[in-house]
């Protein structure tokens, strides 16, 4: 007789039709975040299934409960065996039912997700593998994660891990002909089994005999209340990124007092960081409240929730549960041909449950696999140097397939460096197409970090091996190297630019030197060997800039310095120069000295100055020439201009004087009428010339110059005694001094306001009182080729041929010479003064020696 399905307690749908293969039994378990897996037996008339008819096939069965209606369960055979034949030509056949989900357990890949949430990362798995049956309920927050590997796993592995992770539990809900893989992180995705409400009784006849639960064990245990966690980012290295939380269970005595702590939370910023600390409480809790029983209940399903109707004890009456896992048995019993009667029907399970007010969250079983070692990869990029702002860049390992093909890779990945500190250390990027080693953070291939470079047939080497084995070079992209020679003997170290700058070391033994050239052929050369330093330019000026000092220093016995067309040197605060024996400089055009603040020459013996057509000095207030003996001056024709004082000072005491030569010329005047016109009577010109008392203003000899600059230099000396004595400040002292320097400065000695004053002797006085008689000519010869000529009119002063003469008269003075200098010859000073009019020098005035001059109402031609 065939086989029939009808009225059995099980029943069995396959691809192969019905009453094909009848089921006689079954056994499985299913739980909350695991794979379902039945083993199911089946008779069959046709003893030749063919495998490839079921396996991979999508099969439906069930067992009927108590009001007929069916619970099903769908899945697709991943393995099917053909057994024995009875006696009938019946064969026997097992197959194992699992979930579309387990064939994500075929396949191992690895493969990069970047930027995406574990729900993108789910649908794209699931899109890859084809699969559509499933529903994603996910309430509470998941952060997007910006690196995401699966390496050297499963597709499910993969996922696994990650809805471990992040708290995701997955059950299915089954139905004629599919199953519907549920993917959720709340209580609230929680639903009903068929059978809504559920006895235990205390006796199993009557209602006992309806689908109920035959044994309830409520465990209790105790977890810790604590956990916390940590992590780091180098974006925000200082930031405090631990994150904690506390059970919510309180009837555990002592619980608040352990705490779980671990490192890493794999997250980098803390509000991602404390939902998962949450989640990991939660974790925890899960195991604290757990029922076991076994029952009759046919409807029992991970993720159904059911409510106790009647129980034996009262404290559970009407609480409400959801099924965490079921283990289940079946067996038909009835006559393969007709059939037979429901007591020899049968059907148990042992299941967990949890109260449905927890939220359930997976335990973290599934492991996260580890790098083992260094792994190489390729710097990728759209730049020669693709890098941020934190000197990351971009790889693609060599096992990326899908990067290789689209051209992408990894995240940005640091890069570890020689030296790394607070802006100042080491810095070396890769450059694409490099092949740089990477290591992982513990391990964990979503924390990749380089840690070096390696050459590889395409990216070789930079100097041929091994011929140049001895060497060591760094050199860049654009070409800039430093090289090391280590060879015994052969020792150097060379620096390169592309440019052509270089600076070579030389250690070669007989050839000790260092070089500095740069690309136009400047350079500076020190040759260890030869004691000697070279400093050359084939085609520049050279300029040496120093802060402060310059010091030069020859220890044999000349020294050379050689220059084409400039020579400039830039003073700083100090310039010192040394000379032996003798310094000399010779400049064939232009010499320029410009001082900021003060010269000073300090010569032992002699010093000598040649010039070949005109010496200029120009000065902003006063000009002093301090000489011990006399000033000598032998040129031509001397001039001095000055807008104010011109004074010639010379000698000390009683034996002042000015010397005039016979051919000597002197301009003087005091202007006394409104037009300027000159006015002077003999007394006046006797006083001009000899520095006697008369109108044309005072006169001072050099002992009273002498008595009254030591009287004010007493008064100086006075003051700073007094400073010192009285404990005055300096400043005050210093400003004391200075009132006093003022009555030198402002007395008629220092400043003669255009007077002409000499030093007098026996003979000024004679020539004075005969001035003074009034006569009407006084002829007075002075030299064989010269006279004098005192009238009531005035004075003339001239030689025999009258072709240089002195006359004064009442219209002023005239110094008339054609043929010689005028010299004019003083031991103190030589004063010109008026004190309306103008004094109008022509031609140059020469001055030499210590000389003042003092500008005032003074015009130059």
């Amino acid at each position: 007789m065939a086989l029939k399905q009808a009225s059995r307690l099980l029943s069995l749908q396959t691809p192969l039709g019905d009453n094909e293969m009848v089921l006689t039994g079954f056994t499985g378990e299913e739980g909350l975040s695991r794979l379902f897996r039945f083993q199911l037996e089946m008779i069959s008339d046709n003893n030749a299934v063919s495998p490839k008819d079921v396996v991979g096939k999508n099969v439906t069965f069930g067992v009927r409960l108590a009001d007929d209606s069916l619970r099903r369960f769908n899945g697709v055979v991943a393995r099917f065996q053909a057994g024995d034949e009875d006696e009938n030509g019946r064969r026997s056949y097992r197959a194992e039912v699992v979930p579309q989900f387990w064939f994500l357990t075929r396949n191992a890949d690895c493969r990069i997700f970047e930027n995406k949430t574990l729900k993108q990362i789910i649908e794209e798995v699931f899109s890859d593998r084809g699969l559509t049956d499933y529903k994603i309920d996910f309430k509470g927050k998941h952060a997007e994660r910006e690196y995401c590997v699966q390496f050297r796993e499963s597709d499910f592995n993969f996922l696994s891990r990650l809805m471990e992770e992040e708290g995701v539990w997955y059950a299915f809900k089954h139905e004629d002909g599919k199953h519907t893989m549920l993917i959720a992180d709340k209580s609230s995705a929680y639903f009903d089994c068929q059978q809504k409400e559920v006895d235990y009784p205390f006796d199993f006849g009557g209602i006992a005999l309806e689908d109920h639960i035959r044994s309830w064990n409520h465990n209790y245990e105790f977890r810790s209340g604590k956990v916390a966690q940590a992590d780091y980012n180098f974006k925000t290295p200082s930031a405090d990124l631990g994150t904690s939380s506390t059970t919510i269970v309180k009837d555990v005595s002592g619980a608040d007092k352990y705490e779980l702590f671990d490192y890493p939370g794999y997250y980098f910023v803390k509000s991602d960081g404390q939902p998962l600390a949450d989640v990991r409480m939660e974790e925890e809790e899960v195991e604290h409240d757990v029922v076991e029983g076994t029952s009759l209940c046919r409807c029992f399903t991970p993720g159904g929730k059911f409510k106790i109707r009647q129980h034996r004890s009262a404290s559970e009456k009407g609480k409400s549960y959801v099924v965490t896992s079921v283990q289940h048995q079946a067996r038909e019993l009835m006559s393969y041909e007709t059939g037979g009667s429901a007591d020899e029907q049968g059907y148990a399970n042992s299941f967990t449950c949890i109260p449905d007010s927890v939220n359930f969250r997976p335990q973290r079983r599934t492991s996260k696999p580890s790098v083992q070692g260094l792994q190489t990869a390729v710097v990728i990029g759209d730049d020669e140097i693709p890098v941020d702002e934190y000197g990351r860049v971009r790889v693609r390992f060599f096992w990326d397939r899908k990067g290789k093909k689209e051209d992408v890779g990894t995240c940005w990945v640091r890069v570890s460096q020689l030296w790394a500190s607070a802006e100042w250390g080491g810095m070396h990027i890769p450059h694409k197409d490099d092949e740089v080693l990477v290591d992982f953070i513990d391990g964990d291939p979503d924390r990749p970090m380089i840690v070096g470079r390696v050459y590889n047939a395409q990216r070789k080497v930079p100097l041929p091996l091994p011929d140049e084995k001895t060497k060591s070079i760094i050199r860049d992209y654009g070409n800039n190297q430093m090289i090391w020679e280590g060879k015994p003997g052969q020792q150097y170290l060379h620096i390169q630019q592309e440019c052509g700058n270089e600076l070579l070391m030389n250690g070669i033994e007989g050839k000790e030197s260092v070089q500095l050239r740069d690309k136009f052929g400047n350079e500076i050369f020190m040759d260890s060997v030869g004691g000697t330093m070279r400093l050359s330019s084939p085609s520049h000026n050279s300029v040496i800039l120093l802060g402060n000092s310059i010091y030069q220093q020859c220890d044999s016995n000349n020294s050379s310095f050689t220059a084409g067309d400039t020579i400039n040197v830039h003073k700083g605060l100090k310039h010192d120069v040394y000379k032996g024996f003798r310094s000399q400089t010779d400049i064939g055009g232009y010499y320029e000295a410009q001082l900021g603040f003060k010269s000073c020459f300090v010569i032992g013996s002699e010093f000598a100055g040649r010039v070949g057509s005109a010496v200029g000095l120009q000065y902003a207030k006063q000009v002093n020439l301090n000489i011990k003996d006399y000033v000598q001056h032998s040129a031509g024709p001397m001039k001095i201009d000055s807008d104010g004082i011109l004074g010639l000072v010379g000698g000390a005491g009683d034996s002042s004087k000015a010397i005039l030569g016979p051919k000597a010329h002197i301009i003087s005047y005091k202007s006394s009428s409104a037009k300027g016109r000159p006015s002077f009577t003999p007394g006046d010109i006797a006083a001009l010339i000899l520095g006697l008392a008369g109108p044309a203003g005072m006169i001072v000899n050099g002992a009273q110059m002498k008595a009254m600059k030591d009287a004010i230099t007493a008064k100086i000396e006075k003051a700073k005694a007094d400073g010192r004595k009285n404990n005055k400040p300096q400043d005050q002292v210093d400003k004391e001094v200075a009132e006093i320097a003022k009555t030198w400065t402002n007395s008629n000695v220092q400043n003669f306001n255009g007077e002409l004053v000499a030093g007098i002797g026996a003979v000024a006085g004679a020539l004075a009182a005969k001035l003074a008689s009034n006569s009407s000519d006084v002829p007075m010869h002075a030299a064989a080729e010269g006279e004098i000529h005192l009238t009531k009119n005035g004075v003339a002063i001239g030689a025999l041929n009258r072709s240089e003469a002195v006359t004064m008269t009442k219209q002023g003075i005239r110094v008339i010479s054609q043929d010689a200098d005028v010299e004019i010859k003083a031991d103190k000073a030589i004063v010109l003064h008026t004190l309306s009019a103008n004094i109008t020098v022509t031609g140059k005035i020469t001055q030499f020696g210590k000389t003042k001059i003092k500008q005032k109402n003074l015009l130059v031609d």
